[in-house]
């Protein structure tokens, strides 16, 4: 990916201007990971800057899983899937509808559909903010930081068929 962002694993971020939360939405990203940083949960992307954390996808380091995270008044919901390898890039796409605490993601790499594991049971309202998307850390701090290449980071305000995260993935 020549347009690719690279990352140290230390502090560095890029803070998006978008802000807005959907309650049915789409996140794709392509990611390609080095190593662990500094952090035993690095970033891909998360939506805080200041504000309460809404909604995250990481690296668990210690447990060898990658993270999707969403925040509700009663518990942070966490949904795991088994990490891919380092040196590769990787499309990773997350869809979700928050519109209920009964809903669970669907999250794919490279196009598969991956068999994720329910950590935290989402319970409570959902928690929002006007904060935006970083990519490539913490948004709150510089505790969190990606080691290794992110690109083409999207939103989309709905949930993609699985054509077109096929033709994402390629």
């Amino acid at each position: 990916h020549n347009k690719a962002r690279s990352f140290d694993g230390g502090s560095d971020k890029v803070t998006t201007t978008y802000s807005t939360h959907n309650a049915t939405s789409t996140y794709s990203i392509w990611a390609y990971r080095v190593g662990d940083g500094t952090s035993i949960n690095p970033r891909m992307w998360e939506k805080r800057v200041a504000g309460a954390q809404v909604l995250h996808f990481r690296n668990d380091v210690t447990g060898g899983n990658y993270v999707f995270g969403v925040n509700w008044t009663g518990a942070a919901s966490e949904w795991t899937f088994t990490e891919p390898g380092t040196g590769a890039w990787y499309h990773l796409l997350v869809t979700y509808d928050s519109g209920s605490t009964s809903n669970d993601p669907l999250i794919y790499l490279d196009g598969v559909s991956q068999s994720l594991t329910e950590v935290n049971p989402p319970s409570g309202s959902l928690i929002t903010n006007t904060d935006a998307y970083v990519i490539g850390n913490r948004g709150n701090d510089n505790a969190r930081g990606w080691e290794g290449g992110l690109a083409e980071f999207a939103i989309c305000n709905r949930i993609l068929t699985q054509a077109e995260v096929t033709s994402l993935a390629k």
